[in-house]
């Protein structure tokens, strides 16, 4: 290796000759490959276009099908949480109408009391009056 690195600095001209050459080599291997990238490219797209084609009525088959299990799904959970929406309505309902009929009995007992006071009140004004 020595020998040949001690022959090239004698010899620049063999150097540079021996440089261009692997650069024209390295040229030619890249623009094999790009060549090769770009064949090989248009053929999977080509490949694409045509297995696209086909995909495209398989999807929209199997999309029909997932969009009809979805509303079955959507159905049976809608109905099961409207069914429990409606249970805890009612029994707030119930709930709460205990307590507004409390409440109304007891207004009514204060109302009461209250009439009953004022008609004192009026009868004895109405007593000092004569």
């Amino acid at each position: 290796m020595e020998a040949l690195i001690a022959y090239l600095k004698d010899h620049p001209l063999v150097a540079l000759l021996l440089l261009g050459l692997t650069v024209v080599l390295l040229g030619s291997l890249v623009k094999k490959l790009l060549k090769l990238a770009l064949i090989l490219g248009l053929v999977l797209l080509i490949g694409l276009y045509f297995t696209n084609e086909e995909a495209r009525e398989e999807w929209r088959a199997e999309g029909g099908e997932w969009l009809k299990k979805a509303e079955e799904a959507a159905r049976e959970y809608g109905g099961e949480a409207l069914e429990k929406g409606k249970e805890a309505i009612e029994e707030h309902l119930t709930e709460n109408q205990e307590q507004v009929d409390e409440g109304l009995s007891q207004g009514k007992e204060v109302v009461a009391e209250k009439v009953e006071a004022g008609t004192e009140a009026v009868e004895e004004l109405a007593g000092q009056g004569q």
